[in-house]
């Protein structure tokens, strides 16, 4: 049965710290590339992201820790910037169209450099660019 817990449904071993604060120890123990994926199975599974991450802060209770979100937010867009990528480089590759929802973002992201600024956003707009495959 599903629960709004992905960690526990979807047995997932790594901490949220290691998927969220990109520059933790735990992270770094993890791997970008695993929790990339792993963030990726989380919102294709339907879980809604910026629910685990506000769950996540008021465990730590750092609903106002500045530094904490603002290191959230730059791991979310660094992922954000490599799935676009990864987009991109298939689409090079002949491997179809781009929707024109990854255009946007692109451009957004790396032609404009106006990554998103708070949680809200980038954790929407991460979890929007893994739904638009």
């Amino acid at each position: 049965m599903k629960t709004t817990d992905p960690f526990e449904d979807l047995q997932l071993s790594a901490s949220p710290k290691a998927l969220f604060q990109g520059q933790s120890t735990d992270a770094k123990k993890l791997g970008y590339s695993s929790a990339l994926s792993i963030l990726e199975t989380i919102v294709s599974n339907d879980y809604d992201l910026l629910k685990i991450v506000r769950k996540y802060l008021r465990e730590k209770d750092a609903l106002k820790d500045t530094s904490r979100i603002n290191e959230i937010v730059e791991t979310f867009n660094s992922y954000s910037k490599s799935v676009l990528e990864r987009k991109l480089d298939s689409y090079k590759n002949g491997g179809g169209e781009l929707s024109a929802n990854t255009v946007l973002m692109v451009k957004k992201f790396f032609k404009q450099n106006s990554a998103p600024t708070k949680l809200e956003d980038a954790v929407k707009s991460f979890s929007m660019i893994i739904k638009d495959e």
